[in-house]
């Protein structure tokens, strides 16, 4: 309850933007081939904000790939917490080899415990502020944060 709902979802599909064989969505389709985003799309995304009182602003692709990895690594430690996954290891294992994560990183929490754990923290710290429900901050990598540990060094929440 207490999360904000965007409409424009809703408003894509009230439009009979359904996609690649309705010829629009997201982006506009041109014999079933991307050709780029909708531009009917973006007033709805403006009058959302603006209804939910978000300031718009742009971000660099460097900022969008942070705030991803920050709600990658995130979640994955929120899953090795809650005991679905037995280890960091297997965590990276499945999002290299089944998802596609970039191999050189080594899996999202190899990459967490490269970048430091106090710099994920720091980051998630910040996005948190803008959004307490959805940037929670899991309890593990707090864990982890106070005791200066890795996710390599095979700790799991107990």
């Amino acid at each position: 309850p207490e999360r904000r709902y965007s409409k424009v979802q809703d408003q894509v599909c009230e439009a009979g933007w359904l996609g690649r064989k309705a010829g629009l969505g997201w982006y506009v389709y041109e014999n079933e081939k991307l050709t780029g985003p909708n531009p009917a799309v973006t007033p709805l995304i403006v009058a959302e904000a603006a209804r939910h009182g978000i300031s718009r602003r742009e971000l660099a692709d460097k900022a969008v790939l942070q705030t991803l990895m920050l709600a990658l690594i995130n979640e994955a430690a929120n899953i090795l917490d809650e005991g679905i996954a037995r280890s960091a290891s297997d965590i990276d294992l499945v999002l290299v080899h089944g998802y596609g994560f970039p191999r050189f990183r080594g899996g999202p929490l190899h990459y967490a415990d490269q970048l430091g754990i106090q710099r994920v923290r720091e980051g998630l710290e910040i996005l948190n502020k803008g959004d307490s429900v959805i940037w929670r901050i899991s309890p593990l990598l707090l864990k982890l944060a106070d005791t200066n540990g890795s996710f390599g060094d095979g700790r799991r929440s107990s």
